[in-house]
């Protein structure tokens, strides 16, 4: 009943979005696997001893939830393997040649000698590769996280990057762990309003971003706008050390802007790249609540049906009224991922409806606000359990320290009690040795 999540990391094209220039990294918290266009077993002919890369949820994550693990468990026909792990396709990096950038990245393993990360930058042909940076790196298999970084300069006339994850063994079965992948660069970054946002007019009075990471000395910023969304840009700020600037008039409904921030400092000038966003209508801001852990015989304060249980759903929306107030009637609800049922008298129509589950499964339930021109959507989990001990089990994988409980000391099957079943199960394992000193 585990749910799987993936994750995805997305290039910034033209405007970059963020510091981190692998968009919604967070150090691999969520997504989509086909976003970024992930190689699996497959990649080069001999790759097929590889597992595919999956995402794991087991709290020792260095860096929030997931990390990416890739396991070898078929022989190869070496003492050493590659893999591609992620793949920035049609993506020019924002810059001009021999701009500098930095990778860093965590990675442990328990049973790998060494792992290397080759970052291979192409103009799309990929039969005649520029190899842009190399990092082998040694790492202790103790099982700790180990951080590496690396620096690089981008190439002339990038169309694609992507990095070639290889690790060295003894061992015919192993694993490496990766987690917090990270690129960066000279750039300002993480512009408000964020690049092809739409926002209200009245929300923002200034124009503000980031500083790059890999500045040197004294910075300072030149700052362009244009009000016409042609990117035929004036500059309102020259020579300016702060992160934020008044906007040079109010902002207007329904209109395209673009500006763009250059950043010196004591290595030189390095053009931004321009960021446009508009104040047409603003998506919805949807929450479809928080996760739910029941389980079919509990007293779901709706009736005593112990083959169902019934749940209240607690969500919520914001808009800007445009191009007019949410109509309740377009309202949606629907159960997206699952193989078990679920009845309703039509949720649809109503902001927090009740509806019934009958399956011992995951329900991933999702929410859905139109405003006539945009939908805002969001999804939320119900797991259905056994009972409240596997419920809790349930919430603790997904919820790590932040669920406050533990299962009882000798609960050895792990049914939320010490009984004489748990003695049993302890006394068949009494005097073993599981070190590897008595295997």
């Amino acid at each position: 009943m585990k749910k799987v999540m993936i994750l995805f990391m997305v290039f910034a094209i033209c405007g970059i979005t963020r510091a981190e220039l692998l968009s919604d990294n967070r150090g691999f918290e969520a997504g989509d696997l086909s976003d970024w266009n992930q190689w699996g077993s497959g990649g080069y002919p001999w790759q097929s001893w590889y597992d595919t890369t999956t995402v794991i949820d087991d709290g020792t994550a260095y860096e929030g939830d997931y990390y990416v693990q890739l396991t070898q468990s078929n022989p190869p026909p070496r003492t050493w393997a590659y893999n591609v792990i992620w793949q920035g396709q049609a993506t020019t990096i924002p810059g001009d040649p021999c701009e500098k950038y930095r990778v860093s990245y965590w990675v442990r393993s328990t049973d790998a000698d060494w792992v290397e990360v080759n970052f291979e930058a192409s103009d799309g042909d990929w039969t005649n590769n520029k190899w842009q940076q190399k990092e082998q790196v040694s790492i202790v298999p103790d099982g700790t996280w180990q951080y590496v970084v690396a620096d690089f300069n981008s190439p002339p006339g990038t169309a694609e990057l992507r990095a070639v994850v290889g690790a060295g063994y003894e061992t015919p079965v192993f694993s490496v762990d990766i987690d917090a992948v990270s690129l960066v660069s000279i750039h300002a970054w993480g512009p408000n309003p964020a690049h092809e946002s739409s926002i209200d007019p009245e929300s923002i009075s200034k124009l503000s971003w980031g500083t790059g990471e890999l500045t040197q000395g004294t910075v300072t910023f030149d700052v362009w706008f244009d009000p016409n969304g042609e990117c035929d840009l004036e500059l309102i700020a020259e020579n300016y050390s702060g992160n934020d600037v008044n906007l040079p008039e109010p902002l207007k409904d329904d209109e395209e802007y673009c500006w763009r921030v250059d950043t010196t400092d004591d290595t030189g000038t390095y053009t931004g790249r321009p960021w446009i966003f508009d104040t047409m209508n603003v998506p919805p801001t949807v929450d479809a609540g928080e996760w739910q852990y029941v389980w079919l015989s509990m007293d779901d304060g709706f009736d005593d049906d112990a083959n169902n249980v019934t749940v209240q759903l607690n969500a919520g929306y914001t808009d800007d009224g445009k191009p007019g107030p949410i109509d309740p009637c377009d309202i949606r609800w629907e159960v997206t991922q699952t193989s078990g049922e679920w009845s309703t008298d039509d949720p649809n129509h109503i902001l927090n409806p009740v509806i019934k589950l009958y399956d011992m499964v995951g329900y991933e339930i999702t929410f859905t606000v139109p405003d006539g021109l945009e939908t805002g959507t969001d999804s939320t989990w119900i797991n259905v359990s056994e009972n409240g001990c596997t419920a809790a089990y349930e919430k603790k994988d997904d919820e790590g320290a932040e669920f406050e409980w533990s299962p009882l000391e000798g609960d050895a099957n792990n049914d939320c009690e010490v009984t004489i079943e748990d003695i049993v199960l302890i006394a068949f394992d009494w005097m073993s040795c599981n070190r590897l000193d008595c295997l």
